[in-house]
């Protein structure tokens, strides 16, 4: 009889996870590979990124493969400023 293995990861195997930064019209500004054990420490490190470059960005998804873990929308004042900004500067050109 044939034994059957499962795949179990070890408790230290890193995953690698795909982090895009977008702006007030949705376009990707920028994009970011994290490696990380759990999406709790993918998510401070997306987020720590996020917050040290916020000008100019809305909000950033947070992957893992195929999954997403995370669509952080900039719930601010400024993120929705932004927008009637994005919109308006687009009606002016």
């Amino acid at each position: 009889m044939m034994s059957h293995r499962q795949y179990h990861p070890s408790e230290d195997t890193m995953r690698s996870y795909r982090c895009f930064y977008l702006t007030a019209d949705d376009t990707i500004a920028a994009a970011d590979y994290i490696e990380s054990e759990t999406d709790a420490e993918a998510l401070e490190q997306a987020e720590s990124v996020f917050h040290a470059n916020e000008a100019g960005l809305s909000s950033y998804e947070l992957w893992d493969g195929a999954r997403i873990v995370r669509h952080e929308l900039e719930s601010s004042v400024a993120q929705i400023r932004r927008r009637l900004y994005s919109a308006t500067s687009k009606t002016r050109m």
